[in-house]
C-alpha cells in the first residue's frame, strides 16, 4: 500500500501560482501545469519564470489608466468637444475628420496593445462616436450604450463572462470645467494573458478569482484541483 501510495504521488500533477493584481481590485491567479517531477534547479527556474510573468502582467494592467489619460489628450478629444458644443448632435465636417483621426489613433493603440478588445469615445448621453473593434472603425454612430460610469474618475466594471471569454471594462471622463464632456472606454481581454503565456512557455494557463475559484467552469481547464488549498498568503 505504502509502495503504491509513493507511486501515485510521484504521479501527481504539480501546480504553482501567480498572483496578477488588476486595476479596480480584482485580483486573479494563474495556474500552469507540469507532469514532471520538479528537481531544485527546476523548482528554481520556475519561480523565477512565475516572477517574470507577474511582472510583466502586473505592468500590463498599470499601463491602461496611463492609456485612457493619453487618448483624452489627442487633440482630436478636444476637437469633438469643441464641435459639438458648436452644431449639437449634427456633426460639421470639422467634427467628422476629428472623430475619423480619433479612429485612426485607435487603431494604432490596439495594433499595439492586441489585449484592448474594444476601443470607444462615448457622450454622457451613452452616444458613441468613436467604435473601434478588431475589425471595424465606426465614427458618429447613432447607436447609443448605457452609461453607467463613475464621474469622478476611472471606472472599473465587473469581469464579463461569455462562454470562456472573460473581459473588463475600464472608462475615465474627458472633463473641462469641472464637467463631464465625454468618456474614453476600454475594454481588456483578460485572456489575452494566458493565451500569450501559453504560446511563450508551452503550458497552460487558468484564470481564478481571488478566493480560488474558476472563472468559468470546465472540468478539463481546471484540472479538478482544490485551487482554495493553493492560494497561500492572500488579503
Amino acid at each position: 500500500m505504502n509502495k503504491w501510495l509513493a507511486s501515485l504521488q510521484g504521479k501527481i500533477m504539480t501546480t504553482v501560482c501567480v498572483v496578477i493584481v488588476i486595476i479596480g481590485s480584482i485580483t486573479l491567479v494563474a495556474i500552469y501545469s507540469m507532469n514532471s517531477t520538479l528537481n531544485k534547479q527546476a523548482d528554481i527556474n520556475d519561480h523565477a519564470e512565475l516572477k517574470r510573468l507577474a511582472t510583466e502582467s502586473n505592468a500590463v494592467m498599470e499601463s491602461i489608466a496611463k492609456d485612457l489619460q493619453f487618448l483624452l489628450q489627442i487633440p482630436a478629444a478636444k476637437g469633438i468637444i469643441r464641435a459639438r458644443e458648436t452644431t449639437g448632435n449634427n456633426p460639421d465636417e470639422g467634427a467628422r475628420q476629428s472623430a475619423e483621426y480619433m479612429a485612426q489613433t485607435f487603431q494604432a493603440m490596439k495594433k499595439i496593445k492586441p489585449y484592448y478588445r474594444t476601443i470607444k469615445f462615448i457622450f454622457p448621453d451613452g452616444r458613441v462616436v468613436v467604435n473601434v473593434t478588431d475589425t471595424v472603425a465606426i465614427t458618429d454612430s447613432k447607436k447609443k450604450m448605457k452609461v453607467i460610469f463613475n464621474r469622478s474618475g476611472l471606472y472599473v466594471s465587473d469581469i464579463h463572462k461569455e462562454s470562456s471569454e472573460l473581459s473588463v471594462d475600464y472608462a475615465l471622463p474627458l472633463k473641462v470645467n469641472n464637467t463631464v464632456k465625454a468618456y474614453v472606454f476600454l475594454s481588456f481581454d483578460l485572456n489575452y494573458l494566458t493565451r500569450r503565456f501559453a504560446n511563450q512557455n508551452g503550458k497552460n494557463y487558468y484564470l481564478l478569482t481571488k478566493a480560488g475559484l474558476p472563472l468559468y467552469e470546465s472540468t478539463n481547464e481546471t484540472l479538478g484541483l482544490n485551487f482554495k488549498k493553493l492560494i497561500v498568503g492572500q488579503d
